[in-house]
């Protein structure tokens, strides 16, 4: 396994367990941008840097908010850090993306478009109900038809090779359902 695909692996480990980690309880040391910080990491802070950065006093937590970014930054040499643009645009993507009644990169569907951004494909299902395929017979897919099933919107990711190996490339399909009707699917 190469070093992207233990990142990938890792990622979707920690994207399936959720923020476990990194919530911010008990720790009245941290000034507001450690607690932005903290926050904002959560999904890519492992244990021990969480561990650490919470028995820091205020006055180191800026040190290892560098160090944090550096050991995640694919091109030291330079004075970009792409990991971490891409980290931030990603979760203002999500924010503009999936609006509802918590910030977008806090939802299921924005706590995955933060990790690998956005699917290969993404089908759509507004109504409920499985995708439109252009060989049913459009009778079928009527609203009424799909309301009196309590079917719920939907949406459908695919990641292709997102986890591969030389051997046979894997894909990686997440349904993302709202159930309660309220946009956070």
């Amino acid at each position: 396994m190469n070093k992207k695909q233990r990142w990938t692996a890792l990622l979707i480990g920690i994207a399936l367990a959720g923020p476990s980690c990194a919530t911010v309880t008990g720790n009245r040391q941290m000034d507001p941008a450690g607690r932005e910080f903290y926050s904002q990491v959560q999904y890519i802070i492992t244990r021990e840097e969480s561990q650490v950065f919470l028995e820091l006093a205020p006055s180191s937590q800026p040190r290892f908010i560098e160090e944090f970014w550096q050991r995640r930054d694919p091109t030291p040499g330079t004075e970009r850090n792409e990991f971490r643009e891409a980290y931030y645009r990603r979760i203002e993507e999500a924010n503009r993306l999936f609006r509802g009644a918590k910030p977008g990169w806090l939802q299921d569907r924005g706590r995955f478009y933060v990790l690998f951004g956005p699917p290969n494909e993404r089908r759509t299902n507004p109504m409920g109900g499985r995708p439109i395929d252009a060989t049913t017979d459009h009778r079928e897919l009527t609203g009424g038809l799909r309301a009196s099933m309590g079917e719920k919107a939907s949406e459908v990711w695919v990641y292709y090779d997102l986890i591969s190996t030389l051997q046979k490339p894997q894909s990686l399909e997440l349904v993302f359902v709202d159930s309660d009707a309220t946009g956070d699917y």
